[in-house]
């Protein structure tokens, strides 16, 4: 960046430190400082090591201040591509209340300011927050500062790079997107309600074969079946209750999924949940078992010479049902 400033010796700048614009509030100086800090600025500028020369620009000016070394600030931040200080800093120096009696590189850098300023600011890019799947209300935020509606649509100034929109409804994270964001252009960050997790379905229950309908001529007694469809009864209801417990346990879980990714802490709920699953699936299928054979042994009415007797054998793999009568 070449221009009439840019050209002149900074020294000379520096040395009219003493009759600073006349609007210019009286202010404690410490002029000798400042022109050896601008000096060594200009030289880190010259090397392109424009962090550097920032910051010794920047201690300058906090010793005497100046238009010019306001300017040398916006140039560096523009070069380190931090476009909204560089804006902010232009506008200071162009915004400089200046009289005829102003020094002549005072009204150079006013000049050269307002023309580099008109130069950046449609170079700085912006960022539209759209939230189409979220009711009014909740709130927006970019890089972690609250939105409206009215300038997320509209299109907020960021500097290049990286930035992250969120949508949130008091404290819990609604939906969240990356995007970034280029020299002269707009880029939208849509934000959309994640898909909820999968739930994985249980084994499906094959029905018993129909029999065909038992001899009850006989007169034999209505306990083994009886005892027989409790159990089954009883083994229904545990498998009914644990897979509902299971299904609260999935969606209370899925609550706080973000972006189909779950919390670390949530891990054991849903070890919890799977456990439950198999429990209830173990339950449905030795109950719907065992409801049926109770049913049958309603109807046929075995008989024997001993009492009937109804045990259950549960081990690791196996859930098995013995009986005599």
């Amino acid at each position: 960046m070449t221009t009439s400033l840019s050209r002149a010796p900074l020294l000379l700048a520096m040395a009219l430190f003493a009759g600073p614009a006349a609007a210019q509030p009286a202010a404690p100086k410490d002029t000798s400082t400042a022109i050896t800090l601008a000096k060594d600025a200009k030289d880190r500028f010259d090397k392109q090591e424009f962090a550097e020369a920032y910051v010794l620009f920047e201690s300058a000016e906090r010793k005497a201040h100046s238009p010019v070394l306001v300017l040398y600030m916006a140039r560096c931040q523009r070069q380190l591509s931090k476009l909204l200080a560089s804006r902010d800093l232009y506008r200071k120096a162009a915004g400089e209340a200046l009289d005829a009696k102003s020094p002549a590189p005072f009204k150079t850098a006013v000049e050269d300011a307002k023309r580099e300023l008109a130069e950046l600011e449609p170079q700085i890019p912006r960022v539209i927050v759209l939230a189409p799947d979220f009711p009014p209300g909740n709130e927006l935020t970019l890089d972690g500062a609250p939105v409206s509606e009215s300038a997320a649509a509209a299109g907020v100034q960021v500097d290049p790079g990286p930035h992250k929109a969120v949508a949130k409804s008091g404290d819990q994270i609604l939906a969240t997107v990356e995007v970034t964001a280029e020299l002269m252009k707009s880029v939208t960050a849509t934000l959309t309600r994640p898909a909820p997790p999968p739930i994985v379905p249980g084994p499906k229950l094959t029905p018993e074969p129909r029999q065909p309908p038992p001899d009850v001529s006989g007169g034999g007694s209505y306990v083994p079946g009886a005892i027989v469809l409790s159990i089954g009864v009883a083994a229904l209801g545990a498998g009914v209750g644990t897979r509902v417990a299971a299904f609260g346990l999935v969606d209370d879980v899925r609550s706080r999924c973000v972006d189909d990714h779950c919390l670390p802490a949530d891990e054991e709920d849903i070890d919890q949940a799977v456990t439950l699953q198999t429990v209830s699936t173990v339950c449905l299928v030795v109950g719907g078992a065992a409801a049926a054979t109770g049913i049958v042994l309603l109807a046929v009415r075995p008989g024997g010479g001993g009492s009937p007797t109804v045990s259950l054998d549960v081990g690791p793999s196996r859930l098995l049902l013995r009986g005599s009568f």
